[in-house]
């Protein structure tokens, strides 16, 4: 359950988000593409798009990390809570309670399983061992237990309670966000999203399975995991904003490229604060409305979006304020 069961509930619960109801669903257009054309229309599109991207990311990202000072909204978003508890605390609570059920579960099973490896391993430096051991199981139980709460989404009411608190509302015109998808039974599928995916899917679990053999390491392995996953932190909080600004999904993805340098900003200091535990059931709700405050001072305009990413090359988007913005 604190490894496994945290992993499958956290896939579980991306799932659920990223195929959930308020969504427009439409066909990819390239799947129309012929076969014959998929060398120079798929293939090595792809290919340049993402070298673009890359070049465009390595480029950008010290600067855009200090753009607007991005990583002052963790602590912008508790200010906003605190000055404002009657709008938020009835949906923190909740979060916050799914937390606490979540980490007790979490902290009881690895404390059956993992603990005892660690006791036994540190007991050789005595009393102090002991307390390694125990401080590290709790600050890795609330690794895992994060793992799930942050794909959960349970906070998402709070991004329209924080819109709708400074005045900025979806507009209902804008119908609903677009999430394209591939058929199963058409010729791109298989020919290129499945292998794509695949490839993707097994690199990211890799990558997740070391990052998380980092969290192993007693007391600064939980610590250092979030400050290495801090861009896919601040992705998970921005997607719920971008969702309501009616980013479909592919212009959602394309956002967190142009700006990685900006939202790891507040990725690595949401991930700091939320390193300590119990903190953590707080820090979700108020990461959650800090992102949303970040994205009112420094919004973006889906359909800027949609021209960098026709055009494949990357393009700096200029930012707007939010009276340019309708929400």
């Amino acid at each position: 359950m604190s490894f496994t069961g945290s992993l499958v509930l956290a896939g579980v619960g991306g799932l659920v988000y990223k195929f959930a109801g308020g969504q427009s669903y439409e066909k990819l257009p390239a799947v129309t593409i012929p076969f014959n054309e998929y060398s120079d229309k798929v293939y090595k599109k792809h290919f340049t798009k993402v070298v673009g991207r890359t070049k465009y990311i390595l480029m950008n990202f010290f600067k855009d990390a200090f753009t607007g000072g991005a990583f002052i909204y963790p602590f912008r978003g508790f200010l906003e809570f605190n000055a404002n508890k009657s709008s938020y605390s009835t949906t923190m609570l909740s979060v916050l309670s799914s937390y606490l059920v979540m980490f007790a579960l979490v902290s009881f099973v690895y404390w059956a399983t993992i603990t005892p490896m660690y006791t036994a391993f540190l007991i050789v430096l005595g009393p102090i061992g002991l307390f390694i051991a125990i401080l590290h199981s709790f600050l890795q139980a609330n690794v895992f237990t994060l793992l799930f709460m942050r794909l959960s989404h349970f906070n998402n009411h709070l991004v329209e309670v924080c819109l709708k608190k400074k005045g900025l509302q979806q507009d209902s015109h804008l119908g609903k966000p677009i999430k394209y998808y591939v058929p199963v039974n058409s010729v791109y599928f298989w020919a290129y999203y499945f292998p794509f995916k695949l490839v993707k899917y097994i690199l990211g679990l890799v990558v997740l399975l070391a990052l998380l053999s980092v969290s192993f390491f007693p007391l600064v392995g939980p610590v250092l995991f979030h400050v290495l996953i801090s861009p896919f932190i601040a992705q998970i909080y921005f997607s719920k904003v971008l969702r309501l600004q009616n980013f479909n999904n592919l212009q959602r993805r394309e956002n967190i490229y142009l700006h990685a340098g900006q939202y790891a900003s507040f990725g690595l200091l949401a991930g700091l604060i939320e390193s300590v535990p119990v903190l953590a059931g707080f820090a979700i709700s108020t990461n959650t409305i800090g992102s949303v405050l970040l994205n009112i001072d420094y919004p973006m305009v889906p359909e800027i979006v949609t021209v960098v990413e026709t055009n494949i090359e990357i393009e700096t988007v200029p930012q707007e304020t939010n009276e340019q913005v309708n929400y």
